[in-house]
């Protein structure tokens, strides 16, 4: 889909196709290279997630308005690569199920010292039984993984509830030097 959207932007003249080209070869680059790593650093995590939203802001089938946020200093911190971006994929999935006019997600990172803070809402009501079937079977994978890496050190939560879904993520991480 992000290769649809870089067609479309060119296929208009836009100026922002040079720059989502750009974006989705960075991604690549992180996947075929930096994902095979035990850890990667935060920055570059938190770099991915910014391609990564703005690739799929341009997506003109799924309207979906997203907004990032992110405070502090990502500092000599470590975490598994992609560990933050499956879960912003997962948050994106179930938003775009979602038929109703607005599709949104507002995502507020804030990183104090070792710990990052994550909060995404968006909008959510699963097409039909087997949607939230999917998005259930998701978000359990995500906590499946985050006890294997992060035993002890991580509180998840999601909450659905009508139109509106929240998920909130606080995680504990390892600095390491240079």
């Amino acid at each position: 889909s992000s290769l649809d959207s870089i067609t479309h932007l060119s296929e208009k003249s836009s100026s922002d196709a040079p720059r989502q080209v750009l974006h989705l070869s960075e991604m690549l680059r992180y996947l075929v290279y930096e994902a095979r790593e035990t850890t990667v650093s935060l920055s570059k995590e938190l770099e991915i997630i910014r391609n990564y939203v703005s690739l799929m802001s341009n997506e003109e089938e799924k309207h979906t308005d997203c907004s990032l946020q992110i405070n502090g200093n990502p500092g000599h911190l470590r975490i598994e690569p992609m560990l933050l971006l499956s879960i912003v994929q997962a948050v994106y999935n179930a938003s775009c199920n979602y038929n109703g006019e607005e599709n949104w997600i507002s995502i507020d990172l804030k990183i104090d010292r070792y710990t990052v803070y994550l909060k995404i809402n968006y909008c959510s009501t699963p097409d039909n039984e087997k949607d939230l079937v999917i998005r259930r079977e998701e978000f359990d994978s995500i906590f499946q993984r985050l006890q294997l890496t992060h035993p002890g050190l991580f509180d998840l939560k999601h909450i659905e509830d009508n139109d509106i879904s929240m998920l909130s993520l606080r995680l504990i991480l390892q600095e390491y030097p240079n």
